[in-house]
């Protein structure tokens, strides 16, 4: 989906190793949002195609 290693790892919480935990205080809110933005339409696009394709079977 193209969303970036780092973001990833920023939203679902994993640690920040060495001394960046000390001193990187950037909460990357704005990357974080766009991904999970993202990450629903996916969902909302994946779901859409297949109730479309249900209908088209009934």
């Amino acid at each position: 989906m193209g969303i970036p290693r780092d973001t990833t790892e920023a939203l679902t919480h994993h640690a920040i190793v060495g001394s960046g935990k000390t001193y990187d205080r950037y909460d990357m809110q704005a990357e974080k949002r766009q991904a999970v933005d993202a990450i629903a339409g996916y969902i909302a696009e994946t779901l859409r195609r297949r109730d479309a394709a249900a209908q088209k079977a009934a």
